[in-house]
């Protein structure tokens, strides 16, 4: 057993309401608490880096459609990166970084359960494990690679391409010989393209994105990699070539609760043998081991790169969640967890 944890004071997020539409603000509350002891066979984490992600929507519901709900009062869940500083487990000695979902938090205990990987002493930065090198890129390599298996001369749409999966999930599809058509809100376009090198990108509320789409594919669309969900999705959908792959990943554009009508795409995949996959990036996780080395050499060569918004203090990741959910935002946002700034406020 090995313990080189400073004696810093701990933070945390507690959910304590649940969100009527995205979280505010005020669903959150922030409150002092004890460093956790180190558990029996376990280590203890100071948190280094917090994932804020759009998935964090569901997870703080009342009825999250998957899983349990998590209790008022208990800590936001969230993904995040820290440097073990307790150990009393062999295969997590001290000065480790690891990742998981391990709540919003500046301290976390774990039994080993919970970690999902060690991070590669030689990776920087460390926000990459949170984002190409972690669940983003992993998330993007699955739905890309093994449900809609891109391959090159393939036309590809990717909405929300200037967000962290999507913009991901445009730069794989590049690196495949893909075609790459991204749309995204109109103050992102150029951004987007400065920063990741997709050409073509499209504005999702153009009135005439139709026929951009149709410009851009005249020969229609052989993957669809959607985040959004809704207008666009429709949109997209009656222009997919014979034998085109739609693979969902979000739907961050409609309200879960109340998702509304839409039109019926039935005929439309029966008629063009469409395949239409949902998925979850953690049933995938056999994948994860090939799929991680390739995004490393991707992430090192500077073929895959992920803009990270940081926002210092874990005091400001409510806000920094209710921005990313409004769309306020650039990239990849991760919380930065400074020991010392927590001690002075």
């Amino acid at each position: 057993m090995s313990v080189a944890a400073p004696a810093w004071p701990a933070r945390e997020v507690a959910l304590i309401r649940y969100p009527q539409g995205s979280p505010r603000v005020t669903d959150f509350e922030m409150r002092w608490c004890d460093i956790p002891p180190l558990p029996r066979a376990g280590v203890l984490i100071r948190m280094q880096r917090i994932s804020l992600d759009p998935a964090m929507r569901t997870w703080a519901s009342e009825s999250p459609g998957r899983g349990q709900p998590i209790p008022l009062g208990s800590v936001m869940r969230a993904y995040g990166v820290g440097e073990v500083v307790g150990s009393d487990n062999a295969d997590y000695p001290v000065g480790t970084r690891v990742v998981g979902p391990f709540g919003m938090k500046t301290w976390h205990a774990s039994d080993g359960s919970d970690i999902r990987r060690i991070v590669p002493s030689d990776l920087e930065p460390v926000e990459a494990s949170l984002g190409v090198v972690g669940h983003i890129g992993l998330t993007a390599h699955v739905g890309l690679r093994r449900i809609a298996q891109a391959k090159s001369g393939d036309t590809v749409v990717v909405t929300s391409a200037a967000g962290a999966v999507g913009s991901v999930a445009a730069q794989i599809a590049r690196n495949l010989g893909c075609t790459v058509i991204g749309i995204a809100s109109a103050k992102k376009l150029q951004w987007a393209e400065a920063t990741y090198g997709i050409d073509t990108m499209l504005d999702r509320r153009d009135p005439e994105l139709g026929a951009r789409l149709d410009e851009a594919a005249p020969e229609g669309v052989d993957v669809f990699f959607d985040n959004t969900g809704g207008a666009v999705h429709d949109l997209v959908m009656t222009r997919m070539a014979p034998g085109g792959r739609v693979v969902i990943c979000g739907t961050i554009a409609m309200d879960s609760a109340h998702p509304g009508t839409g039109p019926r795409h039935e005929r439309l995949i029966l008629d063009r043998a469409l395949t239409v996959n949902g998925f979850l990036q953690s049933h995938h996780d056999d994948e994860s081991e090939r799929a991680l080395a390739e995004l490393r050499g991707w992430h090192d060569a500077g073929l895959v790169r992920l803009h990270h918004e940081l926002i210092a203090g874990l005091e400001h990741a409510p806000e920094g969640l209710e921005r990313l959910l409004n769309g306020d935002h650039q990239g990849k946002v991760i919380v930065t967890i400074d020991p010392e700034h927590d001690i002075e406020t």
